[in-house]
């Protein structure tokens, strides 16, 4: 009987710093109102999330392909080991800012390349996105067989190949990961990001919460076009706690043009701060917000004048 395996959308070595010892962690779920404790490794997490269907890997590349090739070879062993390095560095930034309080006069360039990478990533890799893709691909095969049907499609050899392709099954995982994880694709983003304004936030009082939907995007200028997969639209910004104690926000350059001048500047935030980044991390969530102490009484005061938990609309 094949196993079944846990596949993190949120990764373990990320949640490591939201948590009481690098194991335990306080949970909220908002869809029943209760608090616990449980494991990190017991959160944010689907089965087989990304296993591929063995009956998909050609013959000539079972050697280099695996069932789980996404999940370990892309994910673990090269995604999520970076991930954890960097996070190290940034832990032991934060330990000599709680020692000696000195902001530091610019955020490196490239910490701030590698958040920028680990928020795309982040932002690609969940269920949300995988929704998205999946619809979007129905969509667009929908559009192809009208088309053809329509006999829209003149060239006779490109018809044929299309019908072809119809014929084969949709593929959720590959769907999903040939679309977002692109190289070409999360550098362009990448590259989008780094050229605008970030503001890092350090807090050595109470402690920045995150959520099973962490990464928080708002606009100023709706659009009727909003595409999911931009993560640069203009007049964004973009919410990402790093750790319990450093959250990061990315401006779009041409809309805030004010704050150039504090580009990459550290600033110490005082509890007050904190608790409104933690009120939009509650309020954004999905269902579960995650910290390293038991946060539910904050929680508890923030229901709507009717007493339900509050949701926003992602």
């Amino acid at each position: 009987m094949r196993e079944y395996t846990k596949h993190h959308y949120i990764p373990q070595c990320y949640l490591k710093n939201f948590s009481i010892d690098g194991k335990g962690i306080y949970v909220y779920n908002k869809k029943n109102s209760k608090s616990y404790c449980t494991s990190i490794e017991n959160i944010f997490f689907e089965k087989d999330f990304y296993s591929i269907d063995e009956e998909l890997i050609p013959d000539y590349a079972k050697d280099r392909v695996r069932r789980e090739s996404i999940e370990h070879d892309y994910f673990a062993n090269q995604i999520e080991s970076q991930f954890s390095r960097f996070l190290d560095i940034i832990n032991s930034v934060s330990a000599k800012l709680m020692e000696s309080k000195d902001i530091l006069t610019a955020f490196p360039v490239e910490y701030t390349e590698n958040i920028a990478f680990q928020i795309v990533i982040q932002y690609f890799r969940t269920p949300e996105a995988r929704k998205y893709v999946v619809e979007l691909v129905d969509y667009i095969r929908s559009v192809v067989e009208t088309l053809i049907d329509c006999n829209a499609i003149m060239d006779d050899i490109e018809r044929e190949q299309l019908k072809f392709d119809l014929t084969k099954p949709g593929n959720e995982v590959l769907d999903h990961c040939c679309t977002c994880f692109k190289p070409q694709v999360i550098k362009s983003i990448v590259d989008m990001l780094q050229n605008n304004i970030w503001s890092i936030y350090f807090s050595a009082g109470d402690c920045f919460v995150t959520s099973d939907s962490p990464i928080i995007i708002e606009r100023e200028i709706p659009t009727k076009n909003c595409d999911f997969l931009s993560l640069n639209l203009p007049s964004t910004n973009i919410t990402f706690p790093l750790t319990s104690r450093i959250l990061v926000r990315i401006w779009d350059r041409e809309y805030y043009k004010q704050l150039e001048p504090f580009n990459r500047i550290v600033r110490f935030v005082n509890d007050e701060f904190v608790r409104v980044e933690n009120l939009r991390q509650y309020v954004w969530a999905r269902n579960q917000v995650v910290s390293s102490i038991d946060y539910s009484d904050f929680y508890q005061k923030l229901k709507n004048e009717k007493g339900k938990e509050v949701f926003c609309k992602h």
